[in-house]
C-alpha cells in the first residue's frame, strides 16, 4: 500500500506541518481532511470521517499507544521524507543560529542516546521502591492481595483461556512482582466486582475511573496510569448519532456498574437506558438491534467489534470529554 492507493479518498492531514504540504504535493489528488493536532486527524480514521492520516511515524505510534487506538496500524512508509527536526531562529538574530550550530556539535553520543532510551521504547534501569516501615509492615500481615478480574473489559482487563489477561492486569502483576506479594484473582462481572469491593470482598480494583463521586464512599484512588478516549457505536446504517446530544430519546446500552450509567444519566435525562452484565452483550445489542445505540471505552468497543465479526457496527464518535469525569 502507498500513497497512491488513497486518490481521490478522504485523508487527515495536520494544519502547517511540513509533511501536509509534502503529501499534497506528490498526491495532489487526495481529499484532505484538516485537522488541528496528530490525536485529531487519528480519531477522524477511529471514527471513519478520514481513511487515513499521513504524518511523523513517531507522532503517530505514540498517541496510538498513549490512547490504545488499537484498529488502527502503520499501512506504509511514503516515498517522500522530510530531512529531519531543526531548530528555527527568527531572522534578525543569525548569530544565534552560528551560536546553536556549534553547541548541536558538542552534544556526544552519549548524551544523544540519553534522550533516545528516555522518549523510545528502550527499557531503563528500575528504581528502587522505599517503603516505609508502617509500609512494610503492611505488606508483612496482607502477603496475598484479592484483585478484581473482569470477563471481557478488552484490552485492559479480560480473560483467555479463563487466565486473567489484559494491560491492566500486566501492570498490576508488574507491582506485584516489584513489593513481593501475591495476587489472587476474584473473577465476576463489573457489576458484581463493585459490590464485593463495597463488602470488602475485593481489595483491588483496576481499569476504573474516579467516578461516579459515591465510589469514593469505599475506595481510595492511586495516581492515574492510562487515559482512554469514549466512544459511540451504532450500526452502520445509521448517520444521525455522531454526539452526546444525539443519544436523547435513544436506546442506549451500558454496562452495569460502568461509570458513564451516571454520567449519561446527568448529561442526557432523556435516554433510555438498558444495562447489561458484560460489555459482549452491550454491542452485541447494537449489533443485533435491541437497542440503538452504545457507549464504551474506545480500545475495547474496537477490540470487540473486530473480535466478534460484528460487522454492522461501527464507531461514530470518539469522546474525550464526559461530564466531569476525569478520562485517566
Amino acid at each position: 500500500m502507498g500513497l497512491a492507493d488513497f486518490t481521490g479518498k478522504k485523508v487527515a492531514l495536520v494544519k502547517d506541518y511540513a509533511y501536509t504540504e509534502l503529501a499534497l504535493k506528490h498526491q495532489p489528488d487526495i481529499r484532505p481532511v484538516y485537522v488541528d493536532t496528530v490525536l485529531d486527524g487519528l480519531k477522524a480514521v477511529v471514527v471513519g470521517k478520514a481513511e487515513a492520516i499521513i504524518g511523523d511515524l513517531g507522532s503517530m505510534t505514540h498517541k496510538i499507544q498513549q490512547f490504545n487506538l488499537v484498529n488502527l496500524e502503520v499501512a506504509a512508509l511514503t516515498r517522500f521524507q522530510t530531512k529531519g527536526l531543526t531548530v528555527g531562529v527568527r531572522d534578525d538574530y543569525p548569530a544565534l543560529v552560528s551560536i546553536l550550530n556549534k553547541t548541536l556539535q558538542t552534544i556526544t553520543e552519549e548524551e544523544q542516546l540519553q534522550i533516545r532510551r528516555r522518549w523510545a521504547d528502550i527499557q531503563a534501569p528500575r528504581k528502587r521502591v522505599v517503603l516505609s516501615d508502617k509500609e512494610m509492615a503492611f505488606l508483612d500481615a496482607h502477603p496475598v492481595i484479592r484483585v478484581a478480574n473482569e470477563p471481557d473489559y478488552v484490552p485492559f482487563d479480560f480473560r483467555i483461556d479463563g487466565k486473567p489477561a489484559g494491560y491492566s492486569i500486566d501492570y498490576v502483576k508488574l507491582l506485584a512482582e516489584r513489593l513481593g506479594i501475591r495476587l489472587e484473582y476474584v473473577k465476576d462481572t463489573w457489576g458484581n466486582l463493585l459490590k464485593k469491593a463495597e463488602k470488602r470482598e475485593v481489595d483491588l480494583l483496576h481499569s476504573l475511573f474516579k467516578a461516579p463521586k459515591e465510589r469514593e464512599r469505599y475506595l481510595n484512588f492511586t495516581q492515574p496510569y492510562k487515559e482512554v478516549l469514549t466512544a459511540i457505536v451504532v450500526r452502520r446504517d445509521v448517520e444521525d448519532i455522531t454526539n452526546l446530544k444525539e443519544l436523547a430519546k435513544r436506546k442506549v446500552a451500558l454496562a452495569k456498574g460502568d461509570s458513564l450509567v451516571a454520567i449519561l444519566k446527568k448529561s442526557v435525562p432523556d435516554a433510555q437506558q438498558i444495562l447489561f452484565d458484560d460489555y459482549q452483550e452491550v454491542l452485541k445489542a447494537v449489533a443485533f438491534g435491541q437497542v440503538d445505540v452504545a457507549v464504551t471505552e474506545l480500545p475495547l468497543a474496537a477490540y470487540q467489534i473486530r473480535s466478534l465479526s460484528l460487522t454492522n457496527l461501527k464507531i461514530t464518535a470518539g469522546l474525550s470529554n464526559l461530564g466531569d469525569r476525569d478520562q485517566r
